[in-house]
């Protein structure tokens, strides 16, 4: 028998959540057709309104955060088609979701940086959506709970609507501006490992060293991570799981078990990217040099 996931693209996370999935259905008895849309919502609603006429008993479904991909798969769910919503729990419909734990993943680095002194705190990620909004959230109360006022100022957003075809150059810029900040932050918090390990590079050029002079934090636990120095300290999200236990959620659908949603935890990830803050609240940052 047939099951069926839709990935966004097949990078190193979405591939360890298709991998988990692919081993669970096989261990189930069923082969799983992987649906790699390449980022394009166009072939993710091609992929999403045919399911229903293609030899497949179920789907996952991972979201692209598009309006009318989450109505493509709330149309699904309307036709009866055993489907699971993975990165995305829709809002007044009961469709079976599992979705990462975004805002515990912001609040555990926020309060990993706060007690290490690190007091002016900054961001770089996508803006707009809930995934990454979360993750800001729980950064902002972190800091916020531990008596600081959380500044926004230190906050770099990209918008979201650039996941798909974000430019490195609007990255580097970004990155640039938050660093070059007349009260710089002493850490940054980013969206994604990715993230992090492109503002090594400019951090580096601009006279700064990782840790002495500015903490980093990622987001993921990506194969990267071990690969740049310092080791970059980042948060888990236990991709494979998300696979394994969306193929078993899915069955479950699939013999009538109600509609189930999941949150899986986040989980610190310990590196070398990150040391005490040595320069007090009321210091500004040195001259650096542009990148």
């Amino acid at each position: 028998m047939e099951l069926s996931i839709a990935v966004p693209n097949l990078g190193e996370m979405w591939s360890t959540v298709a991998d988990g999935a692919r081993n669970e259905a096989r261990k189930r008895g069923y082969n799983l057709q992987i649906y790699n849309v390449d980022s394009n919502i166009d072939t993710d609603l091609r992929i999403i309104n045919e399911l229903p006429k293609m030899a497949v008993k179920g789907a996952l479904v991972v979201s692209i955060h598009n309006p009318k991909t989450s109505k493509a798969v709330i149309n699904l769910h309307q036709q009866g088609f055993p489907v699971v919503l993975l990165d995305q729990r829709l809002q007044d419909i009961e469709i079976s979701s599992i979705v990462f734990d975004n805002y515990t993943a912001g609040y555990i680095a926020g309060s990993k940086l706060v007690n290490l002194g690190h007091r002016r705190i900054g961001f770089v990620g996508f803006a707009g959506r809930n995934r990454t909004s979360r993750r800001l959230e729980g950064l902002r109360d972190a800091v916020n709970d531990a008596g600081i006022p959380f500044d926004r100022t230190l906050v770099r957003e990209i918008p979201f609507e650039c996941l798909l075809h974000i430019q490195s150059v609007e990255l580097e810029q970004k990155i640039h501006d938050l660093v070059s900040h007349e009260n710089r932050p002493t850490a940054i918090f980013f969206h994604t490992d990715s993230f992090a390990a492109e503002a090594y590079r400019l951090i580096r050029h601009s006279k700064l060293r990782i840790p002495q002079d500015i903490s980093i934090v990622g987001c993921g636990n990506s194969k990267i991570c071990r690969l740049i120095d310092p080791e970059l300290a980042t948060i888990e999200f236990h991709c494979e799981k998300m696979g394994r236990n969306a193929i078993t959620m899915l069955l479950k659908l699939m013999n009538g078990v109600a509609v189930e949603n999941q949150t899986l935890q986040a989980q610190w990830i310990d590196g070398k990217s990150i040391g005490p803050c040595n320069i007090s609240p009321d210091e500004t940052k040195h001259d650096t040099q542009k990148v």
